[in-house]
């Protein structure tokens, strides 16, 4: 096989969007950019003096059980000081006139917003973290180690 075609087949496997992220069991699980209708219930003034990490170019991401009608939002993005890819634990409550947001874990500061698709260094993230949690084979999350 030539390395053109190699690199061809490499890529053809690394998702490029949410939707590429599920590759089994589509019946039963979505990936996808939160919709307000998810979000507003959410909403409520916050206030903390115990930020864990400011990320930038977040999103609300919504990972929705197609068999019950579940749904839980998480947010992913980049913490500011070293541009690591984050995603966190499951939100509670967003402010985003604070710029805030509190997780079942932490508490974190809104900065940059980002537009559209996530980009790949975000996606990889999302792949590893699912795999971490034990779904990762069950959906044919993509293998990434992160």
């Amino acid at each position: 096989m030539s390395n053109d075609k190699m690199m061809q087949s490499l890529e053809a496997l690394l998702p490029k969007c949410l939707d590429d992220i599920i590759t089994i069991n589509r019946d039963k699980a979505r990936i996808q950019l939160s919709a307000d209708e998810q979000l507003t219930p959410m909403m409520q003034p916050l206030s903390s003096n115990s930020v864990r990490e400011t990320l930038d170019e977040w999103r609300f991401i919504t990972l929705s059980s197609l068999v019950g009608d579940e749904f839980r939002v998480r947010l992913l993005g980049q913490i500011s000081r070293n541009g690591m890819a984050w995603f966190t634990s499951a939100v509670v409550h967003i402010d985003l006139e604070q710029g805030l947001v509190q997780t079942h874990n932490s508490f974190y500061r809104l900065g940059t917003k980002g537009e559209g698709e996530p980009p790949f260094e975000h996606l990889a993230c999302l792949c590893a973290c699912l795999h971490k949690q034990g779904v990762g084979e069950v959906y044919g999350i993509p293998h990434f180690f992160y």
